[in-house]
């Protein structure tokens, strides 16, 4: 089985960060509110997670994991040095747990204008919210011990009808 992770943060002000777990049999959703990555937020925020995930069966988390949407395949980009999206070489991608502990351990010293210019275009509007996106990635990787994620360009909707053709054959 696969379960199908994204997370990404609230259009109104950019400050909530989400997490949305799409199983087979269940959906769960988790909102998380993000105001900052200093070590007191830090700690709040991987308490409120933690919490979150509580409510989340081990079973229900199988072996293969997938993130997908633009904060997976953002990190994707940032793992393997792409300053331009290529969606060809993100795509099936995978990301470690060690990948996400590094990559959170340089974005937390970095201001959101340092964090889009280090990494360039791909980082563009999401500057100031991928070292949630990354946290939370963590966090979950973290809490169901998943060693790794695989990174899907595409998005639920592809995975919807794959799973509805493959029902009906």
């Amino acid at each position: 089985e696969t379960c199908l992770i994204e997370f990404g943060h609230s259009c109104h002000n950019g400050h909530q960060g989400h997490l949305y777990l799409y199983h087979y049999s269940a959906h769960h959703q988790c909102k998380v509110d993000v105001k900052s990555h200093q070590m007191k937020e830090i700690e709040n925020l991987r308490k409120e997670i933690k919490f979150l995930f509580s409510s989340i069966e081990n079973k229900m988390i199988p072996v293969r994991v997938i993130a997908i949407a633009g904060t997976a395949t953002t990190l994707a980009c940032m793992k393997s040095g792409f300053k331009e999206y290529e969606e060809n070489r993100v795509d099936n991608s995978i990301i470690t747990i060690q990948d996400m502990k590094n990559i959170i351990g340089e974005l937390s010293s970095l201001k959101p204008a340092e964090i889009l210019e280090r990494y360039g275009p791909v980082m563009h509007g999401r500057e100031d919210i991928i070292f949630a996106g990354a946290f939370i990635l963590y966090q979950f990787m973290e809490h169901f011990e998943i060693e790794n994620v695989a990174v899907s360009t595409r998005g639920i909707r592809y995975g919807a009808i794959v799973k509805y053709l493959t029902e009906l054959y």
